[in-house]
């Protein structure tokens, strides 16, 4: 059987900037390391400074790798390229000038190449998904992480399912149930999406972030270490879980215990911890590149998630994966309906509290900390579906 090629068009991915290029590096690492000849499309942002990426150190090995330098910035040549999206693609939307740059450098990929798929991910790659779906007959696998179009994100973090589209991104959502299959990496975003768009069941496939085991070995440490890796900005909020703390460290004041948390962190959150006196406990710290953050979670004993009090939980952040990675417990303050949740109840997820309740971050902090010193803080199974092994199966079945 032949060695399957695809495009990969993911405008978060090289250079890595956040979560979204994480998992889809790690899926590109799985794909190429199973045979798959990939060509990818990736995006950058004029006047941005970004870190530098090396292919051999995330274990990629790509055919080729097309990065298209967008300007975000308003002149009449972005204007143009928004108004021409509109001509080529029927539908405009901030930001979608990018699939207009994108377009020659994809036009002549698919001349070159015959493709076995063309897989998206991320806002404006659907709208090439479907321009080549229907100029060149080529499968189309769209993926996503997170709920588009943005707009519609939850409560708080958007506005929800009924929020309004401006009339020229309606058509935009016709476009997105055109793809040959849908990709979601947990069943509560698709039946979300499902609300607005018609998308048949039998075209999707719950796929999560893969896990790749990365080998490690544990320092025993006298005092609880927990992390919290990443950005922990509105409306996710970390004040409830401090005000925890403060509570914990009043009723134990003995107690050996470290937080760091290394990302963007609003100056409210760092004012906090200083006229609440946690700065003994707490450090604050910029954001790392993506492979230094690994290995900072490996000499931490548990990683602490913190998500927006939605009515429910559609995400699946890609800290799980990362801390599956490393057989990290996770500390999970979320909402009560949720993603987490699930996971937590089916064993996935070692400590959980509900993002709503002061008194059970307390109660959970409290059970942390004890079974820490106990030596017996919980481990986590690792489900079979996040393997990588599993993951290449079910994308290989639908390319």
């Amino acid at each position: 059987m032949k060695n399957k090629h695809i495009l990969v068009i993911a405008p978060a991915s090289i250079p890595i900037t956040g979560a979204e290029a994480i998992c889809n590096v790690k899926l590109l690492r799985v794909l190429s390391e199973n045979g798959y000849k990939i060509d990818l499309i990736s995006k950058r942002m004029k006047y941005t400074h970004y870190p530098e990426t090396n292919l051999a150190e995330l274990g990629l090995n790509l055919n080729s790798v097309n990065t298209i330098e967008v300007d975000n910035k308003i002149s009449l040549k972005v204007i143009w390229q928004h108004l021409c999206c509109l001509f080529i693609f029927g539908t405009v939307f901030k930001g979608a000038h990018w699939a207009y740059c994108v377009l020659k450098v994809a036009k002549e990929l698919c001349k070159k190449n015959q493709y076995d798929a063309i897989i998206t991910k991320n806002s404006p790659s659907e709208l090439l998904g479907y321009y080549f779906k229907k100029k060149n007959g080529i499968k189309w696998i769209a993926t996503w992480n997170d709920p588009y179009p943005t707009k519609k994100y939850p409560k708080p973090y958007g506005n929800g399912v009924n929020a309004k589209l401006f009339i020229l991104e309606r058509p935009l959502l016709q476009k997105m149930e055109e793809a040959d299959y849908h990709i979601f990496p947990n069943q509560r975003i698709r039946d979300y999406m499902s609300n607005y768009i018609n998308i048949p069941a039998e075209k999707t496939r719950i796929i999560p972030h893969v896990v790749i085991p990365r080998e490690h070995i544990d320092t025993p440490h006298e005092n609880l270490k927990i992390v919290h890796l990443g950005n922990v900005l509105p409306p996710r909020d970390a004040t409830p879980f401090l005000r925890a703390l403060s509570e914990f460290i009043k009723n134990k004041q003995d107690a050996k215990i470290e937080i760091a948390f290394i990302g963007q962190t609003p100056q409210s959150i760092k004012d906090y911890i200083k006229t609440t006196h946690l700065e003994k406990y707490v450090k604050v710290f910029p954001p790392v590149k993506y492979e230094e953050s690994q290995e900072i979670l490996e000499t931490y004993d548990i990683q602490l998630i913190v998500e927006a009090p939605c009515e429910e939980g559609i995400f699946l952040p890609t800290k799980v994966s990362d801390s599956m990675q490393l057989g990290k417990p996770i500390f999970t303050i979320s909402p009560s309906v949720g993603v987490l949740n699930d996971l937590y109840k089916k064993g996935h997820i070692s400590y959980f509290s509900s993002v709503k309740d002061e008194k059970d971050i307390l109660a959970t902090l409290e059970q942390v900390y004890n079974d820490f010193t106990n030596g017996k803080l919980k481990t986590f199974s690792l489900e079979k579906s996040y393997s990588p092994q599993t993951i290449f199966q079910q994308y290989d079945e639908i390319i």
